[in-house]
């Protein structure tokens, strides 16, 4: 054979492989908002991941630690902060959930373990309560 023989095969570099990592995620604060951001709840976050997918956050509460789940909102970018329009339908008390999913389909997920209160008389009139969520596989 000539210099173009086959050449045995090589292992993986460090960047290739399937990727089975969960992406970081944690919700770092949830307040109502003041002055301008007044009849919003101010909800802030962390993720990581080194190949979060495009738009890779949504956000959703229950009533309930454990869910069920009620979407705020979904496929928004890695922002690490988001506006939610809270109404009268809105729970004086709720529980939040963060989902982050990478490329590779894998969802990191973080919980509140206490109760967010939310004070009804800075609330917003128009803003609709969505419908419920499956629970995902990032647990």
């Amino acid at each position: 054979m000539g210099p173009n023989r086959p050449r045995p095969a090589t292992s993986p570099t460090s960047g290739s492989g399937v990727d089975l990592t969960k992406p970081t995620a944690r919700i770092v604060s949830a307040q109502q908002g003041v002055e301008s951001e007044a009849g919003q709840l101010i909800i802030s976050w962390q993720a990581d991941d080194k190949m979060l997918a495009a738009r890779p956050v949504s956000l959703s509460f229950s009533q309930a630690r454990g869910g069920p789940w009620l979407p705020i909102a979904a496929g928004l970018e890695n922002t690490g902060r988001y506006a939610w329009p809270i109404d009268t339908r809105t729970p004086p008390k709720l529980y939040l959930r963060l989902e982050v999913r990478d490329e590779a389909g894998n969802v990191g997920v973080h919980e509140t373990t206490e109760p967010v209160a939310i004070d009804q008389s800075q609330s917003n009139r128009s803003h609709p309560i969505g419908r419920p969520v499956s629970q995902s596989q990032g647990r």
